[in-house]
């Protein structure tokens, strides 16, 4: 078999075992697995030297676009950041306060600045964005439509990210579930709740780690969860909770993988890495906030038992202060979150 490259000496990382093999590979495809040891005639061999090999990876949540930089700059910028990672594609969130059916052909050409691929996510904050939907899918290919409970009031986001009530939810949800494909994406967390929660903490003038997390209540984000799953059920689609930070109470996610309103999960590494209780400034106001340590471990057994699908990043990209652009936002409690960087 003569093949474009063979990879000597690699550690493969599948999902079940890490195999120690070589591979060859045609075309841009691995066309044969090989045993320790064996080889084949190539144009090219690259000792892995017992590295871990994996296939490209995908990161399914990313911000671009956001703060001063324009979106092609990020997409220029971010791709080669995720590509020297092994990140081969990238699904950004995409936003316009106004038409997408406008918008997206721009959107679109600046993804020629990037390395890797990408796809869309469209984020729905307005009521007359939601008859959009079926032309965004079929002429654009935006399978994906992410909509927000939380970021309302005082919490509208400056970059125009702003909660809509039930009724313009479950009404996105029947539209994504005509698109063959098609998946609702919801930010799950009761404002309601939130709102009642940080009155103490605004009034005590906290502005720690554990006050910003402890004043979004782990049972509203709960109780979104489990009404975005009714409401997916009822309109019979598929749907993803993204940037799950619950870890205990969340084990009744495994039994609705299943049927026509399947519920998918992601989680994102800060959920995984940090907890509420160690204070990281604005760093660690994200939203969904923090969890304790008991949340962090269980989220590590949900990771395991499958009950979480997806592992995204939540990345987006903010200039530091003084470099003549927009930074995040800020710590006060008017403000939304300022998302922990890639390092």
């Amino acid at each position: 078999m003569d093949v474009d490259l063979f990879i000597k000496e690699a550690r493969v990382v599948r999902p079940d075992a890490v195999v120690d093999c070589g591979l060859a590979i045609r075309g841009g495809k691995v066309v044969a697995v090989l045993g320790p040891g064996e080889s084949v005639n190539a144009r090219r061999t690259l000792e892995a030297g017992g590295r871990p090999v994996l296939p490209g990876l995908i990161d399914t949540h990313v911000h671009l676009g956001n703060s001063a930089q324009a979106f092609a700059a990020d997409c220029a910028t971010e791709s080669r950041h995720a590509v020297s990672g092994g990140v081969t594609t990238l699904l950004p969130f995409v936003i316009t306060r106004d038409s997408y059916v406008d918008a997206l052909p721009g959107l679109q050409r600046g993804v020629g600045e990037g390395l890797v691929d990408m796809a869309f996510h469209a984020i729905v904050i307005r009521e007359r964005q939601v008859d959009e939907i079926p032309r965004m899918a079929h002429e654009f290919g935006v399978r994906a439509f992410k909509t927000f409970m939380a970021y309302k009031g005082r919490e509208i986001s400056p970059s125009g990210i702003q909660g809509l009530a039930d009724d313009t939810i479950y009404s996105v949800f029947q539209k994504v579930a005509t698109i063959p494909g098609g998946i609702a994406i919801v930010h799950c967390e009761n404002m309601e709740l939130i709102e009642l929660h940080q009155k103490p903490f605004v009034a005590a003038g906290r502005q720690d780690t554990a006050a910003w997390s402890d004043a979004r209540p782990e049972f509203g984000e709960l109780e979104a969860i489990r009404r975005m799953a009714l409401f997916a059920e009822a309109a019979g689609v598929q749907l993803l909770v993204p940037h799950m930070g619950v870890g205990l109470g969340s084990e009744f996610l495994r039994q609705k993988s299943w049927g026509p309103g399947r519920v998918a999960t992601e989680t994102c590494p800060h959920y995984l890495a940090f907890e509420k209780d160690t204070d990281r400034g604005v760093q660690g106001k994200v939203n969904p906030p923090l969890r304790s340590r008991s949340h962090v471990e269980a989220l590590w057994q949900r990771l395991v038992d499958g009950t979480i699908d997806v592992l995204g990043s939540d990345h987006c990209p903010w200039r530091p202060s003084g470099s003549g652009s927009s930074t995040g936002p800020s710590t006060c409690w008017a403000r939304t979150t300022a998302r922990p960087r890639r390092p």
